[in-house]
């Protein structure tokens, strides 16, 4: 199954490696973890969103925290994310990116064969998202292969 697109926004500083400023901090270390992220090395970029939380990096801090639960669930490890996210809408109920978020739970409960929640979240995110994002069609593709084509 295909899973979510990555997102492609930020970029690190130029002329750095991501390794040498994600262990500098601050901003650099979000943004190379961002880094990290587009190019699917989502260990590196767990242990960098990871770093950004730990550092107080205020201004990232709500991206980093949903970015871990996307890590989480792209290193294969729902249990995680799911855990992960969950708390994080308990936390940031209107998180900017609400709709995401819900999308990938119902992917790991997807993952985990739990169907019923698995629907429930991705129909959810279906009303949050943007009609043309890349999110809204993974998740009207999964709820079509879980629902024999009906949406």
């Amino acid at each position: 199954s295909a899973g979510p697109v990555r997102n492609t926004s930020g970029a690190a500083p130029a002329g750095r490696s991501p390794s040498a400023a994600v262990k500098a901090g601050g901003t650099s270390t979000f943004n190379n973890a961002v880094l990290f992220f587009e190019h699917e090395q989502y260990d590196k970029a767990l242990n960098g969103f990871l770093l950004a939380i730990k550092n107080n990096d205020t201004v990232n801090m709500i991206q980093s925290e949903f970015r871990v639960g996307c890590c989480l669930y792209y290193l294969k490890r729902p249990e995680e994310a799911i855990k992960h996210l969950t708390s994080l809408l308990r936390k940031y109920p209107k998180h900017p990116e609400l709709g995401e978020i819900l999308v990938f739970l119902g992917l790991a409960y997807k993952d985990l064969n739990v169907m019923d929640k698995s629907l429930g979240f991705l129909k959810k995110s279906l009303g949050m998202l943007n009609p043309e994002s890349k999110m809204k069609i993974i998740a009207e593709k999964s709820i079509k292969a879980m629902s024999g084509g009906v949406l």
